[in-house]
C-alpha cells in the first residue's frame, strides 16, 4: 500500500508541495515518503541535516517533531492542526501503517473536517489541504 501511494504521488503531484509524514527512528522505515518522492517535509532525517549540512539546530528539529505531533495527535483541535498546516504551507498529510501504529488507528477522524482525500487504498490515505 505504501508503494502504491508513493507511486501515485510521483505520478500525480507536480511541483514541490510540502508533505507531512509521521516521525520515528531515522533508520527503520520512517521518512521514506519524502525520500522516495523528493517532496519537502517539515520533519525529515534531521540527524543528517544537523550533522552534515548544519542548516538547523537540534532544538529546531525537536520543535518540528512537535509540529508533526500536533498534526497527528487526536488530542489537538482541528483549529490547532489547521494553524500548523497553514504555518508550514503543508499540502499533503500522509497516513499509513506507521502513522496509524504510532498515533492511533482513529487519527484520521479529524482530517475530513478540513482536508480532502487525495489518495486512498487499503493501507494509506493521503489528505490534501483545501484551498
Amino acid at each position: 500500500s505504501d508503494y502504491e501511494a508513493i507511486t501515485w504521488l510521483n505520478d500525480n503531484v507536480d511541483g514541490s508541495p510540502v508533505i507531512v509524514e509521521g516521525v520515528g527512528s531515522h533508520y527503520n522505515g520512517w521518512f521514506w515518503v519524502s525520500a522516495y518522492t523528493g517532496l519537502p517535509t517539515i520533519v525529515g532525517r534531521w540527524g543528517q541535516v544537523i550533522g552534515w549540512i548544519h542548516e538547523i539546530t537540534s532544538e529546531e528539529a525537536r520543535d518540528r517533531e512537535a509540529v508533526a505531533e500536533v498534526i497527528y495527535n487526536a488530542s489537538y483541535s482541528v483549529e490547532e492542526k489547521q494553524e500548523v498546516i497553514a504555518r508550514y504551507n503543508v499540502t499533503y498529510v500522509y497516513v499509513g501503517f506507521r502513522e496509524n501504529t504510532k498515533y492511533g488507528a482513529n487519527l484520521s477522524d479529524s482530517f475530513p473536517d478540513f482536508m480532502n482525500v487525495a489518495f486512498e487504498n487499503e493501507g494509506v490515505t493521503i489528505y490534501q489541504a483545501r484551498e
